[in-house]
């Protein structure tokens, strides 16, 4: 089971969207704020993150620096998508971008990718010397 952490200041829709992925046999915790998510990643490792750029206390972009790069991936929602956001996100090794609202379609395509990815990852080679 894919664990994920779901960070978006409207409770709501962060817990619409864990009832969502959770029924698609996901493991999904919710935070509403930037240091109830920093909270949270000093306690577990998730395998994916998905944040809202905009919280009550900060950026959730701020959440990638303290993400582990070589086990959390990145995914960024917004409702305001700029092309600084944009471009901050890419530099940042984001896995995907999402533009509020979310089509549910697109958010579940995401996340099968995602999980995909994660559990078809192949083993790397040993060099042969060359």
């Amino acid at each position: 089971m894919t664990r994920l952490l779901i960070v978006d200041d409207d409770a709501a829709f962060a817990l619409a969207t864990a009832e969502l992925l959770e029924i698609q046999g996901f493991q999904a915790l919710t935070a509403n704020t930037l240091a109830e998510a920093k909270r949270i990643l000093t306690a577990i490792t998730p395998a994916v993150l998905l944040l809202d750029v905009i919280l009550p206390d900060g950026s959730g972009l701020e959440l990638i620096e303290i993400a582990n790069p070589d086990k959390t991936r990145i995914v960024v929602m917004t409702a305001h998508p700029t092309v600084d956001v944009a471009v901050d996100s890419l530099r940042a090794r984001v896995s995907d971008f999402l533009v509020k609202p979310i089509e549910p379609k697109r958010l579940l395509a995401s996340m099968q990718a995602l999980q995909e990815a994660l559990t078809n990852t192949p083993p790397v080679q040993p060099s042969d010397g060359r």
